[in-house]
Order: C-alpha cells, then sequence, then structure tokens
C-alpha cells in the first residue's frame, strides 16, 4: 500500500487534479495511438496523456496534428476560429474542447457561462466525456444551478456509454438516494461496472457492500477480494466501523489478507488510532503467511523504524519475498538496497535483475534506475540508447526526475542514437499492451 488518502466515499469532482487532466485530454483518449496506447486509463485516472502523446514516434496515430488541434497555440485566432467553425457546425469534440478553453481561459477570456452552454451542447450530442463534465457541474453548482436530479441524468447517460468515473459517480447516488431513489442492488451493479474498469474508488466500494451485504449477497472472499484489487492501485482501506470489526473477525481467524488490511488500518490511522507497533504485528502475521503486501509494508516499516526498529537486513529479507512474488515495488526496493549495499552486500548485477523485474512491470521508479544503471555502465554494460528508453518510458510513468534526465540525455546523444531509443520505446509499448 502506498502513501496516499483513505478512500472517499464521495463523487469524483474534476478538482480532482488527476481526473481533470484526464477530461482535459479526452480527445487523445478516445483516440489511441496504433502503436500500442500508451496512454490508457489507470484506475480512476490516467498517464500523462500529454507527456506520452510528445514522446510517440509511431507516426501513425496523427499525434502532431491531435495536439495542434487540441493545445496550438493559445493565442492563434485562426485555429480558435477553426474550433468555433467546427463547433457551430455540431462537431462535439469541438464542442468540449471550446468548454475546455472558456473554463480554463486558454486562448479564449474566461467565461463560465460560455463553458457550460458548450459543455452542454456537446454533451446533448453525445459526447460521454462532456456528459460526465456537465454532471459534475451541476453536482457541485458550477455555471449553472446546482440540481441533483440534472446531475443524475447526465452521469446515466454518460455511464451507459462505459465512462468509468459517471459509473462510479451514478452508484454513488444510487446507494445515497441523491437525485434519485434510493436503490442499493443497482448501485451495487454499477460500481462493478466501474470496479471492472480499474475505478479503485469503486473497488473498495464494492468491497464495503460484499461485506455488510447490502445490494449483494454477502461473501467476505468477494470482499476481500476487492480490497485486494483496490489496494494493489494504492487505494487505502475504506473508512468504515463496520467494515474494521468485519476485518478484526476474519484476522482474528487468521486470514492473512484480513490481517493485511487491518495492519493497514493501524498504519494510515484509517478508523482507528494511528499505532505503528499494532500495524506492525498484523503486517507480520500477514507477511508470515506469505501476503506480499503485508511482506512489502514489513519491509518498509524496518526501513524507516516505523513500529520495528530500523534494520535494513530485515528490511532485506521481506522485500525479497515479496519480489519474489512479482511486486514490483518491492522489486524496487530490493534492488535499490542491493545497488547500494544497505543491509545486503552490495551487487550491481543483481540490483539490475530486479529493477528489470519492475521496469518490465512498468514500475517508473524502476525504470527510472534501470536508465541510471545503463547510462553509468553499473551492474550492466554502458549503453546510452538504452538508458534514454527506460528514462523516458519512467517519464511518461510520471517520474519527473526521469523526464529531466531524458532531456539531458538526448541533448547529448546523436539523432540516430535517439531514433533508435524511441524505436526501442515503441517497441516495450507495443509488447507490454498485448
Amino acid at each position: 500500500m502506498t502513501d496516499t488518502e483513505n478512500v472517499r466515499l464521495l463523487e469524483v469532482s474534476l478538482e480532482n487534479p488527476v481526473e481533470a487532466a484526464f477530461a482535459e485530454r479526452a480527445y487523445i483518449a478516445q483516440h489511441p495511438c496504433t502503436c500500442g496506447g500508451s496512454w490508457e486509463r489507470v484506475g480512476g485516472g490516467v498517464i500523462d496523456l500529454h507527456t506520452a502523446y510528445s514522446n510517440c514516434r509511431c507516426r501513425r496515430c496523427g499525434a502532431e496534428k491531435v495536439l495542434k488541434f487540441l493545445f496550438g497555440t493559445n493565442g492563434d485566432a485562426s485555429a480558435i476560429e477553426e474550433l468555433r467553425t467546427k463547433a457551430e457546425n455540431g462537431d462535439a469534440e469541438a464542442q468540449y474542447q471550446l468548454y475546455m478553453r472558456y473554463s480554463k481561459g486558454e486562448g479564449l477570456q474566461q467565461d463560465f457561462g460560455q463553458a457550460t452552454k458548450w459543455c452542454g451542447k456537446a454533451a446533448a450530442a453525445g459526447h460521454r466525456i462532456a456528459q460526465f463534465t456537465l454532471g459534475v457541474l451541476y453536482a457541485e453548482g458550477k455555471g449553472v444551478t446546482q440540481d441533483d436530479a440534472e446531475a443524475f441524468k447526465w452521469f446515466r447517460m454518460a455511464a451507459e456509454q462505459g465512462e468509468p468515473r459517471a459509473q462510479h459517480n451514478l452508484a454513488r447516488r444510487l446507494l445515497d438516494g441523491v437525485g434519485t431513489a434510493r436503490n442499493p442492488e443497482e448501485a451495487a451493479k454499477w460500481f462493478r461496472r466501474a470496479a471492472d474498469q480499474g475505478v479503485a474508488p469503486s473497488q473498495a466500494q464494492l468491497a464495503v457492500l460484499y461485506a455488510k451485504g447490502i445490494g449483494v449477497p454477502q461473501s467476505d472472499t468477494d470482499a476481500l477480494a476487492w480490497l485486494r484489487k483496490a489496494a494493489e492501485q494504492g487505494q487505502g482501506m475504506p473508512d468504515d466501523a463496520d467494515l474494521l470489526k468485519w476485518c478484526q473477525k476474519l484476522a482474528d481467524k487468521g486470514l492473512a489478507a484480513a490481517q493485511y488490511y487491518l495492519g493497514a488500518a493501524y498504519d494510515y490511522g484509517q478508523g482507528v488510532r494511528q499505532d505503528s507497533t499494532e500495524a506492525a504485528r498484523w503486517y507480520r502475521k500477514a507477511a508470515e503467511r506469505g501476503d506480499a503486501l503485508a511482506q512489502l509494508n514489513l519491509g518498509t516499516q524496518y526501513i524507516a523504524g516505523k513500529g520495528v526498529p530500523r534494520d535494513p537486513a530485515q528490511a532485506a529479507n521481506w522485500f525479497a519475498k515479496a519480489a519474489a512474488q512479482g511486486n514490483a515495488m518491492a522489486q524496487t526496493n530490493l534492488g535499490t538496497l542491493l545497488k547500494s549495499g544497505n543491509g545486503v552486500p552490495k551487487d550491481a548485477t543483481k540490483a539490475v535483475h530486479w529493477f528489470q523485474q519492475a521496469a518490465d512491470h512498468g514500475h517508473a521508479k524502476a525504470q527510472l534506475n534501470l536508465g541510471v544503471c545503463y547510462a553509468n555502465g553499473d551492474g550492466v554494460g554502458a549503453d546510452k540508447v538504452r538508458a534514454l528508453m527506460w528514462f523516458r518510458l519512467a517519464a511518461r510513468g510520471g517520474n519527473e526526475r526521469a523526464a529531466a534526465y531524458t532531456n539531458q540525455l538526448e541533448s547529448m546523444m546523436p539523432p540516430a542514437d535517439v531514433e533508435a531509443a524511441n524505436r526501442l520505446v515503441d517497441g516495450w509499448t507495443c509488447k507490454s499492451h498485448r
């Protein structure tokens, strides 16, 4: 589990920067790249789509054309006029982009009235992201009179077109009876649809429903399974007193997954007073039963001296157990200890092995570290082309240091080597999306 906020069983809002980024880049999200689609949804959010498109070299997806259409030069009057003409002729995507420009003041004077007008037109034309956005505007009373019934209507329309955030918001309203009659059974169906698309808050909420038997048959197995899916995305345990009691009961029976979640509750103070010692106790019980997330978190506590004495050797031991089960964060952490010789004999070659394992699964920090190893010839033969490849992939995954390293290394390389690295990136991306 990463250090994230607790699950907020509220509606996804455009105030959430990750969700706002997704909405802003809707056109790109709806027109995936033919070289592998490196800007797919991740949970309820996205990889940095703008960076992904900027780095795309396949030239088969019209990346530059799309970027110019979407972002252009903010002060380019002709581009704005072309966009407006398309919008007035009924182009739903252009209408939605006008909404974005008016709402943010990009190339146009900020005007929430005009923004809402164009969002409404795009939504009425069937643009699912616009429908979701309009639902949020009505739910929050932004640019329109707050209206829960209207919000529900637009969330449903977007949800029926497969928009996962709208599915989550629709389910939340059906569960609470906001803007519509309360219907837990229908809510569970929509939470499931969003959860199946990787929306972590929906996965966490499904766990609550299965644990309590609300809208679905009570099932400890299903509840734990959905909690696990949410946790693998860094989603915290729902802050729910009844769920905590349920988890305590299963943990006392020796279920490793429940012991892990109880440890997480104490670790992050979710529903209980924060207690690192108690967290370590429950993590250890789960870790000894083979729970990879518990092994990772227990190792992290040994590194930080949190709830246990600081002991890098013990940390490496638990990271190794989790790494052997394929946990990418544990693989990265183990590689870091091996590279520095912290708690284990220094071994750059083994460090590269574990960085490679995690990097192949898309872990951005491991990709960065692997790039550094290739750049310096540390534990592997020096290879600037592969170093640039891994830096670029890490940057796509949101690692800011990798973006800086990419620019620095690229400026020092001949164009032919840069193109070779870009081809490796395209090949890796295609392979990883098969």
